[in-house]
């Protein structure tokens, strides 16, 4: 997983809070898109900008 330097760090992480990762390879709307299933599952109610 990326974003710690190395593994212990990683778990001393895990051990205060859950770590999560998502994959952000495809095409930019399936990223965005599982991004904002991420949001919904956490309780956030994500909308579309309307520029």
């Amino acid at each position: 997983m990326h974003g710690f330097k190395d593994v212990s760090r990683q778990r001393a992480v895990a051990e205060t809070a859950p770590i999560i990762a998502l994959k952000m390879a495809g095409s930019a709307p399936s990223v965005v898109n599982r991004t904002v299933e991420l949001a919904t599952a956490l309780g956030a109610t994500p909308t579309a900008r309307q520029d």
